[in-house]
């Protein structure tokens, strides 16, 4: 449990055999950077040294977005990780800190992977035509999350009724 090669030769034949790995090797670089990669899931049975690594996370959530879930919680406001974790899971956005649910472009990464996620968007966003577009074209049931000074807008409303040329 506390030798590294073993530990690492156990992570390779099957992540899960992580959890068995001693506190120390639960918070080395080198044994949690090489689990990470095995599969991001390990995160959640690392100690909190590796949880603030920046590297190790970006690992983990290069292969598992939502082991985000398991990240020391300055991840939660950081863009980089956050677009990474979009990237390999389906549902994100809901784990971000605010001023990523504001951020046009982790939005708007989160809705083409999955439309339904413009519901964790803030409420400016919800309100931002560009925005609730890109998530109704894809989904047309995802209009119900738009902020209700949206429906004030005239040229989203001719996009929702498919209005071409005042017709």
């Amino acid at each position: 449990q506390d030798d590294k090669q073993t530990t690492m030769l156990a992570v390779d034949y099957s992540y899960q055999n992580f959890k068995y790995a001693s506190d120390r090797l639960k918070n080395d670089k080198e044994v949690c950077l090489f689990a990470a990669q095995k599969s991001g899931n390990t995160l959640c049975y690392m100690g909190n040294a590796a949880k603030e690594d920046k590297e190790i996370v970006k690992a983990a959530v290069s292969d598992t977005g939502s082991a985000l879930k398991y990240a020391d919680k300055q991840f939660l406001n950081d863009k980089e990780i956050a677009l990474l974790a979009i990237r390999t899971c389906i549902s994100v956005l809901n784990l971000l800190g605010e001023n990523l649910k504001d951020d046009e472009e982790v939005v708007l990464a989160a809705i083409n992977k999955n439309p339904f996620e413009v519901e964790y968007a803030s409420e400016r966003l919800r309100g931002n035509v560009g925005i609730m577009t890109a998530a109704y074209k894809k989904d047309r049931r995802t209009i119900v999350f738009g902020a209700d000074k949206l429906f004030e807008n005239e040229e989203l409303l001719k996009i929702l009724l498919n209005v071409k040329n005042g017709v």
